[in-house]
């Protein structure tokens, strides 16, 4: 698993991980009649590629992964929140269609499913989980 550290974390899949994957699955089940430009779709795939992969295993990424593993619930529900108010805000600002967010957040969501097995595949294991 370490030539894929670069990808993947160097952990096996959690069950956070699973229900992440299941969600994305649902989520595009549920919005992909709306598509209205698979080219953004697309867009949105190779952004969460790269944040997910890369961007996330960086130094960078691994210094606020560990912050936030170090807020709390009462912090992570504080950053959740935020980040909820600044996607409303791009839907709904001029410089960015609602169409092309909506899309965009998507194709992200189309990865997750992909991302998970990815990692579930290089990483022959769940963590937390015993075949008992």
């Amino acid at each position: 698993m370490q030539r894929w550290y670069g990808v993947f974390p160097n952990r096996p899949p959690t069950k956070s991980d699973l229900v992440g994957a299941v969600c994305g699955v649902l989520l595009v089940a549920l919005n992909a009649s709306t598509v209205d430009d698979w080219r953004w779709v697309a867009v949105g795939v190779v952004i969460g590629a790269l944040v997910m992969g890369p961007l996330a295993q960086s130094p960078i990424g691994r210094q606020i992964d560990s912050m936030a593993r170090d807020l709390g619930i009462g912090g992570r529900i504080l950053v959740i929140a935020i980040g909820g108010a600044a996607v409303v805000a791009f839907v709904f600002l001029p410089p960015i269609s609602g169409e092309i967010a909506v899309d965009t957040m998507i194709g992200v969501a189309l990865l997750i499913p992909f991302y998970v097995l990815g990692h579930l595949l290089v990483a022959r294991d769940l963590g937390g989980w015993s075949p008992d």
